[in-house]
């Protein structure tokens, strides 16, 4: 932004009837002069003041002109200074034109992304169990051979050899078990959070209409947020689902991923 006029610290100088309101300092500029002119010089600031995160924290009308309060997005709720500084409107829902995707949809969405991860599982990694398993280890998982019968007692005895055998084939099966579940976790992993931060949204959700989004600014979450919103994906799974059917409660149909992650889910209406 060009030079300001002067700054003003919003706790301080720019006080409410209610509250003091500390927080870093804000920028004040006036507007006046031509109204085009100024109109203009407003829009470019305010283009500006978003690119780098800070949003019209209050303006007011005098007769110097227009003076607009920038800043940092107030984490407190909004309060009318007495001072004639209006402050906006705080923002409750997504932004016009958008609506908070519910439950079922996200339902669908989500079995059908199981679904897509599925495929490559069942063609590249569950072969791979296969394939550590010889016809010996298929041989003693099946039972055969585990008992013979005692020459001297003639009764049934465990074979030390298929015993060993089998032991063996058991190893490899958790081994190549393990391999799967490793895949499948990294798998998931690249799938959620890769198409989170390039696309916005799964290849399932794109196809329900989906978008995840920054709940602050409706941005486009980075790669460190999707990060964290699958780690709430985890957990959301592990204690019984009880994150994911939070959506159908919470009142911006978050999950507990999306209260991590600092997301929302959106989908575009009208």
């Amino acid at each position: 932004m060009a030079a300001p006029t002067h700054v003003i610290d919003w706790g301080h100088a720019v006080t409410g009837p209610q509250e003091q309101i500390p927080g870093p300092q804000r920028v004040e500029r006036r507007y006046s002069g031509d109204q085009q002119a100024a109109l203009a010089a407003y829009e470019a600031d305010r283009r500006q003041a978003e690119a780098n995160g800070w949003v019209v924290v209050a303006h007011k009308v005098g007769p110097d002109g227009l003076s607009v309060l920038y800043g940092p997005r107030p984490a407190h709720a909004p309060w009318a200074p007495t001072s004639g500084w209006v402050v906006p409107k705080v923002q409750t829902g997504p932004a016009p034109g958008y609506a908070y995707v519910g439950f079922w949809r996200r339902f669908w969405a989500f079995l059908l992304d199981g679904l897509i991860i599925a495929i490559p599982t069942w063609l590249i990694l569950v072969p791979l169990i296969l394939n550590r398993l010889t016809s010996t280890d298929l041989s003693a998982l099946s039972g055969q051979g585990l008992y013979v019968v005692d020459p001297t007692t003639g009764q049934l005895v465990e074979s030390p050899q298929a015993v060993a055998a089998l032991n063996a084939a058991m190893v490899h099966l958790f081994s190549g078990a393990a391999i799967v579940w490793l895949g499948i976790f990294v798998l998931q992993l690249l799938y959620f959070t890769i198409f989170w931060s390039r696309r916005g949204a799964t290849p399932a959700q794109q196809l329900l209409g989906i978008q995840i989004r920054n709940e602050q600014d409706g941005s486009r979450i980075s790669f460190k947020r999707a990060l964290l919103r699958y780690v709430g994906y985890i957990i959301s799974i592990w204690i019984l689902y009880i994150g994911f059917i939070w959506v159908a409660f919470d009142s911006r149909k978050q999950g507990w991923h999306d209260k991590i992650g600092g997301t929302v889910a959106v989908r575009r209406v009208g």
